[in-house]
This record gives structure tokens, sequence and C-alpha cells, in this order.
């Protein structure tokens, strides 16, 4: 009997397993909506209101070996506020959901040297508000870099910023975007509040999310 128990329970586990596994890397997602996701992603206007954006190559190989579908890198400029880069990944949730910065850019060289804050605005003209965690960033060396990074989530329409976002978008559908605005800083104490990344994001989001192809 106990035998018997203990078999139906490993079959169980390795059942439930094998479908958080297929939740993870999208073993029965649709291939064609995230091609579709990643075309549509470039497509993401280089002019929004008084911001330039120009492109910026990406490591496709790399990209590549994080099993990330699409990806945009780009600086937009603005002529007082100065300017941002973007990053933006599509993907499946699994892949996407991880390598936030505290991770990506330690690896990079850089030292982190503020905790996890989080920022909620409102995009202009929007009726919702996004969340994004913030963190700042710094490399000391000749010409010393400061950094300011922000980062959300977006799998149904709505920018997030889970603590948990593997487990927050793991039943959310087969698509999932990630958004990076990186800000270099004069200073390493520029308070948040005069950083021109939220400006940025009030005028990107809404322009943005046309651009998105979303889960049901």
């Amino acid at each position: 009997m106990f035998r018997t128990v203990s078999l139906v329970g490993a079959g169980l586990i390795l059942v439930t397993s094998g479908i958080v596994h297929g939740l993870r890397t999208d073993r029965w997602g649709h291939p064609v909506e995230l091609n579709q996701a990643v075309d549509l992603l470039s497509e993401l206007p280089l002019t929004l209101g008084d911001w330039q954006g120009q492109e910026s190559q990406t490591d496709r190989q790399e990209l590549a070996s994080m099993d990330i579908a699409g990806c945009i890198a780009r600086t937009y400029r603005h002529p007082d506020k100065g300017e941002v880069m973007l990053l933006a990944f599509c993907g499946r949730p699994g892949p996407i959901a991880v390598h936030t910065p505290d991770q990506c850019y330690v690896g990079a060289g850089f030292e982190l040297v503020s905790e996890e804050e989080l920022l909620t605005l409102r995009p202009q003209g929007g009726t919702w508000d996004a969340t994004f965690w913030t963190m700042r960033f710094k490399k000391e060396g000749v010409s010393p870099e400061y950094l300011r990074v922000f980062w959300s989530w977006n799998a149904t329409g709505k920018w997030q910023a889970p603590q948990s976002p593997r487990i927050t978008f793991l039943l959310k559908g087969s698509i999932l975007y990630k958004l990076y605005i990186v800000h270099r800083l004069a200073r390493l104490d520029a308070p948040l509040k005069e950083d021109p990344s939220q400006d940025f994001l009030k005028v990107l989001l809404p322009e943005f999310d046309k651009y998105l192809v979303l889960n049901p």
C-alpha cells in the first residue's frame, strides 16, 4: 500500500513538474503570435513627442542564448532633458521574467548602490498607473559611470513591477514583454524626481502599447 501511494505521489509530482515546465517554456504556446510580437516591437517609432531615437546594435547570438525572441535597443534624446537608453524585450514568460538589472549590471562590472524602489506613474493621457522598479549603479574607473535603471513587465496590457515576476506571469499567457529605461547620471546622488526617464516613460508607454501583442 505504501509503495502504491509513493508511486502515485511521484507520478503526480512528475505530471505537475511537466505542466509547470511546459508553461514556463511555452511548450503549448503560439509561435505565430510570438513572431508577430517580435515584428511589431521593431515598429515602435523613433520619434516620440520631442524625443528622437537612434537605433543601437544588439547581439543576436547572446539574445538567442538567453532565449529572448525579440529585442530593440535605442537611445532617445530630448533637446532640453538629455538622453535615455531604451531596451525592450519580448519572448516566452520564463526567460523574460528573469535577468533583472541587479544581476545583469552587476555581472557587467557595475556595483549596486541602492535598494529597489517602486515607482508609480501615470502615462500621458492615461487612466491607469504603471509601476516600475528602479535602482542606481556605479562603475568606478578613470571615467566613473553612474546609472539609474527602471524596469517593468507587461503580459496583459498593464506595466507591472511584481516582487516575483516568474510566479506572477507563469499563467498569464505565452508572450511577455520587459522594458528597461537607463539614464546616465551626472552624479550618484541625483534625485529621482529630476530624472528625465519619468517624463520619457509618460510619453513612451501610450505609444508603445500600440505595438504590443497581448495575451487574452
